[in-house]
């Protein structure tokens, strides 16, 4: 958990062939609640699993895949 939203939140990738590294500008959602989110692969893209409310009681997740890595878009998707 973060006190105050980061202005320009991204993601750190590390390409093993070039070894360099770069980043991807991620949703607000997914680096606020960092320690919550979770990482996975979601139809051959990276996706972040977001509680929408990490202090209540679980009623729905907020699902946001990479759709584009080039463009940094990003879906949303709300999961019950």
């Amino acid at each position: 958990y973060s006190p105050d939203q980061p202005k320009n939140p991204g993601i750190v990738c590390f390409d093993v062939r070039s070894e360099k590294l770069s980043y991807i500008k991620a949703p607000p959602a997914v680096v606020f609640y960092c320690s919550d989110a979770v990482f996975i692969e979601y139809k051959g893209k990276l996706a972040s699993i977001v509680p929408a409310d990490p202090y209540g009681p679980f009623q729905r997740f907020d699902m946001w895949v990479l759709e584009d890595v080039h463009k940094h878009e990003w879906s949303s998707h709300i999961c019950v």
